[in-house]
């Protein structure tokens, strides 16, 4: 059973939490594997349903660090914007992707 758009959106905070806390602990194995893959689910939910992805934005998730919160809510006002402005698909891969490495 697949994932909602809100449900994906969770899943990136936690997958960029455990990043964050690899980090912190200078563990950069998997920097680049989790950042695209986060980029890939957000940019996958926001595509199969952007209102429901959007409404993310305005739910406070007190289960996830301000830094995961704000990153994650970044990269997803990234893409929505970058798409609305007819972006490239590569240019808005990299936003999301850079959207993601901002603590």
């Amino acid at each position: 059973m697949s994932r909602t758009p809100i449900q994906n959106i969770c899943y990136v905070k936690v997958l960029i939490t455990e990043l964050y806390d690899d980090i912190c602990k200078n563990n950069f194995n998997n920097l680049k594997t989790t950042i695209e893959t986060c980029s890939q689910v957000i940019i996958n939910a926001c595509t199969e349903n952007s209102a429901a992805t959007a409404s993310t934005l305005f739910i406070q998730e007190r289960s996830y660090p301000y830094t995961s919160n704000h990153a994650v809510d970044s990269a997803t006002v990234a893409y929505l914007l970058a798409r609305e402005f007819n972006h490239k698909d590569i240019d808005i891969t990299a936003l999301v992707c850079a959207s993601l490495t901002m603590t």
